[in-house]
């Protein structure tokens, strides 16, 4: 879900500024082809993770997890 919203505000030629120096826990265990996205989408705080600063990359997203990310893409293009 990730890489798919941050190949849009790519496709969209919306920039988005390089990361902070914020990782998330279980970084490691983010696919390497995600990971840009990932730490790019928490840099814009659209994407702030789990409890305890875990990505979960493995997990799933419930609805209430995806409606806040897009809450927060909205937010975030409502600001640019």
């Amino acid at each position: 879900m990730i890489v798919i919203l941050y190949k849009y505000l790519q496709y969209k030629g919306i920039e988005i500024p390089q990361s902070q120096d914020r990782s998330f826990v279980d970084e490691s265990k983010i696919s390497p082809w995600a990971l840009e996205a990932a730490k790019a989408l928490q840099g814009i705080d659209i994407v702030t993770g789990k409890g305890g600063n875990l990505f979960d990359p493995k997990g799933t997203a419930t609805r209430a997890e995806a409606a806040a990310v897009f809450v927060r893409l909205i937010e975030y293009l409502a600001k640019i």
